[in-house]
């Protein structure tokens, strides 16, 4: 009777366990961890030090112009979609683009907010005041490597030099 009665005990108790792990996944599967969902990994961020041309860049690709002036303080982050052609017929893609801004006292706030989001960033250098900007530019470049590597086991990192009629720059891509 006593062997009896702890098998059905032993039963009802890997059931129950049994339902909770259970619930427990569908509940993380839906809800994602500690109840937040997982951003999805489709932003492109460009950032870099106040009048390094982001903003510039970032009305290029969202507009297909530029701006009519050289330089734009920005205090908020700048949010478009640059809507990239493929080569053959089959469409396009909407690509999310967000411009941070270079100022001190709020590009952290904005690169923080926007980093679990970022497919990729691009970090502009103005190649003409690098010379002056070179500690903020280190400072930021690896406060932007920091925050990536803290979200991203991997990041990986490419250099492109652009040289236009008025415009040298240096772009690196970090792409997570």
């Amino acid at each position: 009777m006593a062997t009896e009665e702890s098998n059905t005990l032993l039963i009802i108790s890997v059931v129950i366990a049994v339902i909770a792990v259970v619930t427990s996944f569908v509940f993380l599967y839906f809800k994602g961890t500690l109840g937040k969902s997982v951003p999805k990994r489709d932003t492109i961020i460009i950032a870099g030090c106040s009048g390094a041309g982001k903003t510039q860049l970032f009305a290029k690709l969202v507009t297909g112009k530029g701006l009519d002036f050289d330089t734009v303080t920005s205090l908020t982050a700048g949010t478009g979609t640059y809507t990239a052609k493929s080569g053959s017929n089959d469409g396009s893609a909407e690509i999310p683009i967000i411009d941070i801004p270079g100022h001190g006292r709020v590009r952290t706030r904005y690169l923080r907010k926007y980093a679990r989001s970022c497919k990729g960033l691009i970090f502009v250098i103005d190649s003409v005041s690098f010379s002056k900007e070179v500690s903020d530019v280190a400072e930021y470049m690896y406060e932007v490597i920091s925050t990536l590597t803290a979200c991203y086991a991997e990041v990986r990192v490419f250099e492109y030099h652009v040289a236009f009629e008025h415009v040298n720059m240096v772009f690196i891509f970090f792409y997570c």
